[in-house]
């Protein structure tokens, strides 16, 4: 349970994947938990959570500030609301459960081909080589 004007939790998570892997697992985890949220900037995320039994809603951010790393916040949103009954902890926890595999998984197969390479896999000495045969072939030169 936290206490504290408002009451809150943060955390942070070591990224395995690249910045871009843990922004698409961020916005997929979202939409699963059905968030409503908005991305300020590429590397900072709020969502809000809606009111419960518990507590008056909560803010939640997710920030990428600090290479490898994910910092991850639940604010209570009424600014006196002085226990969170551990709801913030909670709100933390399960967005890291469904994060954390998707995030992982993702980097792992997120395998991308060198950038030299095109959409064929063709490197640029192929390309010149399959161009001049081309020109061969057609009598242009």
């Amino acid at each position: 349970m936290s206490f504290g004007f408002p009451a809150s939790y943060k955390t942070q998570f070591d990224l395995t994947g690249s910045r871009q892997t843990a922004r698409e697992a961020i916005v997929y985890t979202f939409q699963l938990l059905e968030w409503k949220y908005e991305v300020v900037h590429q590397d900072l995320f709020l969502a809000k959570i809606p009111m419960s039994g518990s507590s008056w809603g909560e803010r939640f951010t997710v920030s990428l500030a600090n290479p490898g790393v994910a910092e991850i916040q639940s604010v209570c949103r009424y600014p006196l609301q002085l226990f969170d009954w551990g709801k913030n902890k909670l709100n933390v926890r399960e967005f890291v459960a469904h994060f954390g595999p998707k995030e992982a998984r993702d980097g792992k197969l997120n395998y991308k081909e060198p950038l030299y390479l095109d959409e064929d896999l063709n490197s640029p000495i192929d390309r010149v080589l399959k161009e001049s045969n081309f020109r061969n072939a057609t009598g242009d030169e």
